[in-house]
């Protein structure tokens, strides 16, 4: 993950999953990590419906946080969500903390969502057997 989002490939440190699912970590691929945390069906529900789904590993230069000085053995990195009244932070997909609306974290977190910089139409994707084509996407002028 870290590999990948310090490509840049949109200017920002953001990894897309199509693009990663199938590339392996040890023994097994990233999808199939996803799955034994949570299900098949949860994970193809996901590809399905979500066809740039993004990982971003955020920037806070007023900590010095990037992805070049994130620590991959850190089992606890969590992952942001935005809310309302705020940020989400899960951890093994329990909500372990919210960071009050205008507070920024002074430590690493991923933050999962739909990249809306990549142009969808540059896309060819296979939804009958969630693979995606290896061209490099089109990003949006």
């Amino acid at each position: 993950m870290k590999e990948e989002a310090i490509k840049k490939f949109d200017k920002n440190y953001n990894v897309l999953y199509y693009l990663v699912k199938d590339r392996k970590i040890k023994e097994k691929t990233f999808r199939e990590l996803l799955v034994e945390t949570s299900s098949e069906e949860q994970i193809s529900q996901i590809e399905n419906n979500v066809h740039l789904l993004n990982i971003l590993i955020p920037e806070i230069a007023l900590f010095n946080i990037k992805a070049e000085n994130l620590e991959i053995k850190d089992n606890e990195i969590p992952v942001a969500v935005k809310k309302e009244n705020g940020t989400y932070l899960y951890l093994n997909g329990k909500m372990e903390m919210i960071v009050p609306k205008g507070e920024i974290p002074d430590f690493h977190v991923l933050v999962v969502r739909e990249n809306n910089r990549v142009d969808p139409t540059s896309i060819s994707y296979n939804k009958i057997i969630n693979i995606a084509a290896s061209q490099v996407p089109n990003l949006e002028k």
